[in-house]
């Protein structure tokens, strides 16, 4: 399975992308994570690729993916969509005409600001409501460590059962 989250800086889109390749080891996958981004600190474009698989990854780039996660309008220029890949993106931030009718569009921001909580987090709850990586694996892979846990937390269960 081949991920790409894009946006930009400050969406925590690179965490996310570490924290996948976590949830995909544990879920007994072979992992790869790459991440580019510029040298801004906030606002500039970010992409992060996720790749699980059941055999050992030899070549992490990927030149078609199954899913594509667009938080901000500057992430429409970092992936490139051949047209088979399943595309979620938030509704307000990423809006493009071009894909209205090729995209689940979702409210990550809304969540974000009505609860104070971060948005990579809600689309990783997101993420598992799609049964894409397993909410159980995820809660517990916060739960090991990092900031924010119980924050964390709420926000995956927003992104779960409510966006």
């Amino acid at each position: 399975m081949k991920i790409g989250i894009a946006g930009k800086g400050g969406q925590g889109i690179v965490y996310l992308g570490r924290l996948l390749g976590q949830v995909g080891m544990e879920m007994g996958l072979y992992t790869a994570v790459t991440s580019s981004y510029g040298a801004e600190v906030r606002g500039g474009s970010v992409l992060t690729n996720v790749v699980f698989d059941e055999k050992e990854i030899v070549n992490p780039y990927i030149e078609e993916y199954d899913y594509i996660v667009i938080l901000d309008s500057i992430g429409w220029s970092k992936v490139s969509i051949k047209g088979n890949e399943y595309i979620i993106a938030d509704k307000v931030l990423a809006w493009n005409e071009k894909y209205r009718d090729k995209v689940d569009w979702r409210d990550f921001d809304k969540y974000s600001h009505k609860f104070n909580l971060p948005i990579n987090m809600i689309v990783a709850g997101y993420l598992a409501r799609l049964n894409i990586i397993s909410y159980d694996i995820l809660v517990n892979a916060i739960r090991k460590g990092g900031r924010d846990i119980e924050r964390n937390l709420k926000a995956v269960e927003i992104g779960y059962k409510e966006v």
